[in-house]
């Protein structure tokens, strides 16, 4: 009877195989991050281009801009900037300042009636509580700019980056699950996947745009559309579809 003998791989052997695994990682791993980097820039220059277009077409069928965004404000009173909207130890890229009656008059005036307060970030009151996906009290209250008064808005503290200049008082809002565009002229609100894996329900991972309703010396008497952006909570940076396709070409050499 013949017997035959399997021996394993000598310590040379199994060297070189490591070192071609080790090689075929540091050609494919660089490759990967590329790829990432492409479809995170690609997938957020698409979306607001698609948003964008879905503002205009609401405004043409409706004649006004829609309402009921997400006011990035947290609270009953909506008085803090919306904790879940950057990560922790980020700046946040907003403020809350109360508006005039004519800057109130100016968003009011695009159609937008009213902006939905977003739940405490640290101790939500709603159980199914969801940074993104639910983000909303258990009792919903809203900003009304349809009343007199001085409700306040999320404004930009750098409006330059969003193509405003210094001194301009830019109104940022999120397009959330309330909007009047869902069901209109949407499926549902877009969401953005920043390349840092920050999960949907630890951070607010919609997109927001931007109206200006102060040009720094005065205040217009209908808001200006800027654009759509998504808030990178890493950072707090603005990104239009000129950085996200800047990401996309950075990358594509990877």
């Amino acid at each position: 009877m013949k017997i035959s003998i399997r021996r394993g791989l000598t310590l040379i052997e199994l060297t070189v195989v490591l070192l071609i695994l080790a090689a075929t990682a540091g050609i494919l791993v660089p490759r990967l991050v590329g790829y990432s980097g492409r479809a995170h820039g690609s997938a957020g220059a698409s979306n607001v281009q698609e948003i964008t277009k879905a503002i205009s077409l609401f405004e043409t069928n409706k004649g006004r801009f829609p309402s009921n965004w997400d006011s990035l404000q947290e609270g009953a009173a909506g008085v803090n900037v919306y904790a879940g909207l950057v990560n922790t130890g980020v700046t946040s890229p907003l403020n809350v300042a109360a508006l005039t009656d004519a800057e109130r008059a100016a968003i009011n005036d695009l159609g937008i009636a009213s902006a939905q307060i977003l739940d405490t970030h640290a101790t939500p009151t709603n159980t199914d509580y969801n940074a993104t996906f639910n983000p909303y009290p258990a009792a919903v209250g809203s900003i009304d700019y349809s009343v007199t008064g001085t409700p306040n808005a999320a404004l930009l503290t750098d409006p330059t980056v969003v193509g405003g200049v210094a001194g301009d008082r830019i109104v940022v809002l999120g397009l959330g699950t309330q909007s009047e565009m869902i069901g209109e002229v949407m499926t549902d609100a877009p969401v953005h996947f920043p390349e840092s894996g920050d999960k949907p329900e630890d951070v607010y991972l919609r997109y927001v745009a931007c109206f200006q309703v102060n040009d720094g010396a005065n205040t217009r008497e209908k808001a200006k559309f800027l654009g759509v952006f998504a808030v990178e909570p890493g950072s707090g940076e603005f990104k239009g579809t000129g950085a996200h396709l800047a990401e996309f070409y950075e990358n594509r050499d990877q």
